[in-house]
């Protein structure tokens, strides 16, 4: 079986489909519980939702159509950038670079990626094959002089 190309074109199909087919579920999906607890206690803000899915957290923030692949955001404009299980088509790294770029000062960003094997059963997941945003890549491409890391760790998914 070959592996799906993860570009614009898979994602718009993919998410039209399932809001065409699974509106009502859609729509009752509450915000990402890890975005909840941390982002709950920020100020008000500019928030951007970069790679959204089928938008349950947009619904919640503010979103601009784009191909996260490429897109470069308008540098120091957000309060809050979330990318949550977004599957990357380049560099994580430059991904990462990308968003926190468009992070303003004393803003907040806010990544979640898929983990490629299940902790604990040790098997392969269906984020296996795809490249991802990690703790460590994530960490590597901020600039620690810049970035003040308040969490940086793995966790498990909340309960969908």
């Amino acid at each position: 079986m070959t592996q799906p190309k993860f570009d614009q074109d898979f994602w718009e199909q993919l998410w039209s489909r399932t809001l065409r087919e699974h509106a009502d579920k859609v729509a009752r999906r509450p915000p990402n519980a890890h975005l909840m607890a941390e982002a709950a206690n920020l100020p008000p803000g500019r928030a951007l939702d970069a790679g959204c899915g089928h938008g349950e957290d947009t619904l919640w923030l503010d979103w601009i159509e784009g191909n996260l692949a490429t897109w470069m955001p308008e540098r120091g404009h957000y309060d809050l950038v979330v990318c949550l299980y977004v599957h990357v088509t380049g560099s994580v790294e430059d991904l990462v670079r990308r968003m926190a770029n468009a992070v303003a000062p004393g803003g907040t960003l806010f990544l979640v990626g898929h983990r490629p094997i299940d902790p604990s059963t040790g098997a392969p997941t269906t984020a296996a094959d795809q490249v991802q945003v990690s703790v460590e890549g994530a960490v590597a491409a901020l600039d620690p002089k810049v970035w003040d890391l308040v969490v940086a760790e793995e966790r498990r998914a909340p309960p969908s």
